[in-house]
């Protein structure tokens, strides 16, 4: 398996680590590689090490250049047009002189053909850099050798950067999947073209996969694995991780990595709204991420800040008891493919509110699982948290009948682990070996 980045927290790193233990008690046996280093103590890390499944991270230095993001790269093209600019004006010169044109015109002209060749390297040929890490892992046995490759990426296979382009080159049969949805003009090229099956998380990703990704071969549409963790300690003492003073408050939850996309500070504008109608009510953010430190600073100026708890990253053995604790379960993300927090949420029969988008508007039923709201609307959010906050009764019904359509999802792992397989047989045939 390879993958971007195998974070401490995130819903591609749990959708990996239940994928993984499921195939492993079928007898697969899996390696994971990781474009970017990883933490010993990273509980997925430490998850797959438990299941006998080695993972290995490339050097922090090569991470360091292969994962610039596209301004680090523009600024790097820069620096490197800037050193180079005494050759640059040599050619010219000479260019001028043979072929008898102005020297601004020459100039234009070497510039031109330079930055070309050297955007190329910069943008697509740096990040092929990651994987001799790999094809040395490889060789010196600390991976499986692969008999299939299953690339775990969004934005049609742009990440992890030449993921599907690896696997091809050596000859194996690849299976990319996405976990992102794909909006028209977001991607230059759509590297999971080269793959020989893809895999799509939800009906929003598969039509992304088609639509955008043009991709032609065949796509299973396979979810995330969401089932009762057995086999894990469920700490009771979750709730220490909130303040006594709330046990008897009602608590609005969510659970997600504090990036852009999760709508964090939404929910804290909607904060305000809810406690001047309830201020009884208190709001838990299970996650961590970049926003984390101007997620408090906002609740802060808002005022709301004595209302609401940042727990850092929860270890996934924890998160049904802190489910269990909360009262509504809010997901106002500005894109979503799937969304494991929903489905979490419906298996532990809590009502949610969530952002009426993409795979969310597929697992929430607006009225009866919970109520959808439009993005980025604080005010619309706000309102459908006091109508469950209000209503005891309606937060019962909405949680039993997510439970319901929770188990109409297809989430278990043998559902999940039986369907991969499928999909890798696919994949073995369409490569023809």
């Amino acid at each position: 398996m390879i993958v971007d980045e195998l974070g401490p927290a995130g819903g591609i790193e749990t959708g990996l680590v239940s994928l993984a233990t499921a195939l492993v008690g079928l007898g697969a046996r899996i390696g994971v590689f990781s474009r970017a280093p990883v933490a010993e103590d990273n509980q997925y890390a430490v998850a797959l090490a438990r299941l006998g499944v080695p993972v290995v991270g490339a050097p922090r230095a090569v991470a360091a250049i292969t994962r610039l993001d596209w301004r680090a790269r523009e600024r790097l093209l820069r620096v490197a047009l800037a050193v180079l600019s005494p050759a640059i004006a040599l050619v010219a010169l000479a260019d001028a002189a043979l072929r008898r044109r102005s020297l601004a015109r020459a100039w234009r002209g070497a510039h031109g053909r330079l930055r070309g060749h050297l955007q190329e390297i910069v943008h697509e040929q740096l990040d092929r850099l990651s994987y001799p890490s790999l094809d040395r892992a490889l060789a010196a046995g600390r991976l499986p050798r692969p008999s299939v490759a299953h690339v775990h990426g969004y934005r049609c296979a742009e990440v992890p950067a030449g993921g599907v382009a690896w696997a091809r080159g050596r000859g194996l049969p690849v299976v990319y999947h996405e976990q992102g949805v794909s909006h028209p003009g977001a991607v230059r090229i759509a590297p999971a073209r080269a793959a020989h099956v893809a895999v799509a998380i939800s009906r929003a990703v598969e039509e992304g996969l088609r639509q955008v990704c043009a991709f032609e071969g065949p796509i299973f549409r396979i979810p995330y694995i969401v089932e009762p963790r057995n086999g894990h300690a469920q700490r009771a003492d979750i709730h220490s991780a909130l303040p006594e003073s709330w046990n008897e408050r009602p608590v609005v939850g969510t659970v997600a990595r504090l990036h852009p996309q999760k709508g964090h500070s939404t929910l804290l504008d909607a904060a305000v709204r809810v406690l001047a109608a309830q201020p009884e009510a208190r709001f838990a953010f299970a996650g961590d991420g970049p926003l984390r430190a101007e997620l408090e600073a906002q609740a802060r100026r808002l005022g709301v800040d004595r209302a609401v708890a940042f727990l850092g990253t929860v270890d996934q053995a924890d998160i049904p008891a802190l489910v269990a604790r909360l009262d509504v379960v809010a997901m106002p993300s500005r894109w979503e493919a799937l969304g494991i927090a929903a489905v979490e949420a419906m298996m532990h029969a809590k009502p949610i509110v969530a952002s009426d988008l993409e795979g969310l508007a597929e697992l929430v039923e607006d009225g009866r699982t919970g109520l959808l709201v439009p993005p980025d609307d604080p005010d619309r959010l706000a309102a459908a948290l006091l109508r469950l906050l209000a209503d005891p009764a309606l937060r019962h019904d909405m949680g039993q009948a997510g439970r319901r359509r929770y188990e109409t999802l297809g989430v278990s792992s043998a559902a999940v682990a039986a369907a991969f397989l499928a999909a890798y047989g696919a994949a073995v045939e369409a490569a023809g070996v």
